[in-house]
């Protein structure tokens, strides 16, 4: 479709320590790191194409977020872009409007 779109490793943002399958996002070096990186990339426009579920070390090894670290990833970036909102897209057969685990039986 020819849209205007960059590449960012979530791994050159989301520093996390070392620990295998969980690994915790570093704050502050995470901050630091979305400013230099990202907001430079909005600044250009277009969109910016990136993947979850992982981080990075302070040694550059890749790290994983653990259990639903996809939509984590999601809130990480809207945490460090001081984002107004966040919306996640489940693969789910049409639309829920209710929890589907709740019965009323």
């Amino acid at each position: 479709m020819n849209l205007p779109t960059q590449w960012l490793d979530a791994r050159d943002v989301i520093l996390t320590d070392d620990i295998f399958r969980e690994g915790w996002v570093q704050w502050p070096e995470s901050e630091a790191r979305c400013e230099k990186v990202v907001l430079p990339m909005i600044e250009k426009g277009g969109f910016i194409l990136t993947q979850g579920f992982i981080g990075s070390t302070q040694e550059n090894f890749t790290t994983t977020l653990g259990r639903e670290g996809s939509d984590y990833t999601a809130a990480i970036f809207s945490y460090l872009l001081d984002a107004d909102s966040m919306t996640i897209w489940k693969d789910v057969p049409g639309v829920l409007t209710a929890d589907p685990a709740f019965s009323t039986t």
